[in-house]
């Protein structure tokens, strides 16, 4: 190997150094329930968006990958190509990566957006990470073949050399043929090629969330949530169908037989008990507890299409204040920055809520499967409880409206009361108080809970 590729190799060694000690650093920084993210600059008066921001790190890390991959698998190998592309990536798509991270605080972009990026960046930084190793991998296989063939050409001239002085000049050194290298691959057994495609779908997922935006994740998340619950519905059903067949079926002897041995090996996985034909009353609870089922199914599947599908897009025209004391030479907050903050605080607060519902629906059908009664009743009140918190939630629209001076001047100050020095009320027109919209909706929630009500009180009638 000549002194300039053995050059060419080391910076392309240190290079990769640096990027995985930067990864590293970043992966640890990402980690789920971290609060090591430094905060944003928020000095700014128009910071950028931050889900564009990240748009175009991730549409620059696919292109960067693109060309890492092509020269991985397409010879010669240049060391010089390949560290000039690894030194884009740590210079612009990682950095800007992390400040589309930092950018999106949760009080504007909603603490459910945030944790989606903060996750989707890590998977993307953990699958260049294998892919920087695998580069690594490949140089490092290049060099030793190199020095390999080096060897090989110095010993095939030294035996060339003596079978002249012998006389034999047809000497071949068949052992000297080089075998064909495998294809790139890393320590985790997966080829360059197959890398990169796991990076481009990390990446497109990156790209999906400035396409799809707030709305978008959230009504797929709830849609996620309401699958999970819909399908353990579906379970209860057809566990509370099945028994009332089994038991209804009449049997031979050598059938009941058959039968027995089945149900010693079922119960032997764990399979849940049958629901007892002498049972009635658990039998009416179920059945009870399907119909409130439904009805939180029916309230998340129409709150997705009313509610979730049509939320603000997000950031806002003015960032919201959260200063619980505003200088006064700062400029008073707009309506539709107050508007967004409660929009981010309903989302927040809706979420959770949702998939509580789901987690509590499944403890429910274990319930019922160990036909523990009253373990069911518990549950019960816990989904509904979260259902009509969820409820109360989307009654209103998105939009908020802006209450007037006059609405704000109705309240008259009690006789005892001093009046409001000129700051105070300077502060209060400040901090204006948007009202929640009603709109058709919001009527049909107030009908479904009407429903709930209904069924909740034949459920504890049993």
């Amino acid at each position: 190997m000549s002194s300039k590729s053995s050059k060419d190799m080391a910076t392309l060694s240190q290079t990769l150094q640096t990027t995985q000690a930067l990864l590293t650093q970043f992966l640890t920084l990402l980690k789920p329930n971290t609060s090591n993210l430094p905060p944003a600059n928020r000095t700014t008066d128009n910071p950028p968006d931050a889900l564009a921001v990240l748009h175009t790190s991730a549409t620059l890390l696919k292109a960067q990958t693109t060309k890492l991959a092509l020269l991985l698998t397409t010879p010669p190998f240049t060391p010089t190509a390949l560290t000039t592309v690894v030194r884009a990536i740590a210079n612009t798509c990682l950095p800007a990566m992390m400040t589309a991270v930092e950018l999106c605080r949760p009080e504007v972009y909603t603490e459910t957006m945030r944790k989606e990026v903060q996750a989707r960046v890590r998977r993307a930084l953990v699958e260049l990470q294998r892919l920087v190793e695998e580069v690594g991998v490949v140089a490092g296989r290049v060099e030793a073949e190199e020095e390999a063939g080096t060897a090989a050409t110095e010993k095939e001239k030294g035996e060339k050399k003596e079978g002249k002085e012998n006389g034999n000049a047809s000497l071949t050194s068949s052992a000297s043929k080089k075998k064909p290298a495998p294809p790139p691959s890393s320590s985790s057994g997966r080829t360059t090629l197959a890398s990169t495609g796991v990076l481009w779908e990390a990446c497109d997922a990156l790209l999906l969330l400035h396409t799809e935006g707030l709305a978008g994740l959230v009504a797929r998340k709830a849609e996620e949530y309401c699958g999970l619950l819909n399908d353990a519905i579906e379970e209860l059903k057809e566990w509370s169908l099945e028994t009332s067949f089994e038991e209804g079926e009449g049997e031979s002897d050598n059938d009941e037989e058959d039968s027995d041995d089945e149900d010693d090996e079922f119960d032997f996985f764990g399979s849940p008990n049958k629901l007892p034909k002498a049972d009635p009353k658990l039998r009416a609870q179920l059945n009870s507890t399907l119909r409130i089922l439904k009805l939180i199914s029916l309230l998340y599947r129409t709150g997705i299409k009313r509610r979730f599908k049509f939320l603000p897009a997000i950031p806002p025209s003015t960032p919201p204040t959260t200063s619980s004391s505003p200088s006064p030479s700062s400029t008073p907050p707009s309506h539709a920055s107050a508007s967004a903050l409660l929009v981010a605080q309903r989302i927040d607060s809706l979420m959770p809520l949702i998939a509580l519902t789901t987690t509590d629906t499944d403890d429910l059908a274990s319930a019922f499967y160990e036909l523990d009664a009253e373990e069911a009743v518990h549950l019960v009140d816990a989904c509904t409880d979260h259902a009509k918190q969820v409820a109360g939630a989307l009654r209103s629209e998105w939009v908020y409206d802006a209450v007037t001076d006059e609405e704000q001047n109705t309240k008259t100050p009690k006789p005892d009361q001093k009046p409001r020095s000129q700051s105070q009320s300077q502060s209060r027109r400040q901090s204006p108080a948007p009202r929640p919209r009603e709109d058709d909706f919001s009527a049909w929630i107030a009908r479904w809970e009407d429903l709930l009500a209904i069924e909740l009180a034949k459920f504890r009638e049993l």
